[in-house]
């Protein structure tokens, strides 16, 4: 299945690899660097699956997740993150975040992750 994906990376050479793998993988992505766009997107109800970094523009996702989340209680959340720390990882799943892929990454691990979620979905 193709999914549409709200993608949140504040590193554009990384949000750029990440476009391209899931657009190459058939996915319809909406890309953006900041957590604001990223909420205003999701809560007008646009996407399917979310893919995110935890910290951009020194806003941490985990702020915006709870109201995210109870509005869009079916979008399965993807969190990457270059904070690889047991704290990070606790955060993730508090939130029940669908998965957390630590950085550095191979693309077939994001591309497969958004697969998962999609089974979800």
């Amino acid at each position: 299945m193709k999914y549409e994906i709200l993608l949140a990376e504040d590193d554009d050479s990384i949000r750029l690899v990440l476009n391209k793998a899931l657009s190459r993988a058939g996915h319809n992505v909406k890309a953006t660097d900041n957590p604001e766009t990223l909420k205003k997107w999701a809560l007008s109800g646009i996407g399917d699956i979310i893919l995110t970094d935890v910290m951009m523009g020194g806003v941490e996702v985990f702020d915006i997740l709870p109201e995210i989340m109870e509005a869009r209680p079916n979008a399965p959340v993807v969190v990457i993150s270059a904070n690889n720390t047991v704290n990070t990882a606790i955060k993730s799943g508090q939130h029940q975040v669908f998965e957390y892929i630590p950085k550095p990454f191979e693309l077939t691990d994001v591309v497969q992750a958004i697969a998962r979620a999609g089974q979800s979905v």
